[in-house]
């Protein structure tokens, strides 16, 4: 990915001082995020990633962190909806130091397993590494699971699709190349 060196400074500094400008309207009426962080299995039995050589643990700065995060949008499949960011800059603060440190210590057969409850609801996904690519593959984004039963016509629906920027790209499946779009994939 090429990184825009001017915006991610902007964004950077946005992302560390607002707390400092911003702080007493935040604390007043907003409730914080809870973030669980575990590190899961390559091989269990919903990951579907057995066939791929994760290159774990990873250097990676928070600052590339950070970038990776304010990149990521998704966008409802329903009409009307627009594209909007995956983490809100509190939660890409609260984030960004945990998953620095995750990065650091995951284990070759293991991914990192993110669960955010903030206000909008639940985001949850995998976060892993193989080749030179860093991998984000969502289930759930502010409460809304990809895949949700349509009541109608009695199968499931796509409920968003996230919505790759320059540098990004969904991640095709090997077998029968299906384009996932809940997983996003990043150099």
């Amino acid at each position: 990915m090429v990184f825009n060196l001017n915006f991610l400074k902007v964004v950077v500094v946005f992302i560390f001082f607002s707390p400092s400008v911003f702080g007493v309207a935040e604390g007043a009426g907003s409730k914080k995020s809870k973030v669980k962080i575990t590190l899961r299995s390559q091989f269990h039995e919903n990951s579907n990633l057995t066939h791929l050589k994760l290159n774990h643990p990873i250097k990676i700065s928070q600052a590339e962190i950070i970038n990776h995060m304010v990149s990521l949008r998704f966008k409802g499949t329903f009409l009307g909806n627009k594209e909007e960011p995956v983490f809100a800059v509190s939660e890409i603060q609260t984030l960004a130091p945990i998953l620095f440190k995750a990065f650091g210590r995951v284990d070759p057969e293991k991914v990192i397993r993110i669960q955010l409850k903030s206000v909008g609801g639940i985001t949850s996904g995998d976060i892993f590494s193989f080749k030179k690519y860093l991998n984000w593959r969502f289930d759930s984004i502010r409460g809304e699971t990809f895949l949700q039963k349509n009541n109608v016509r009695g199968w499931n629906i796509f409920s968003w699709e996230m919505m790759p920027k320059k540098g990004q790209r969904y991640f095709k499946s090997g077998a029968d190349k299906r384009i996932q779009k809940n997983w996003i994939i990043q150099n």
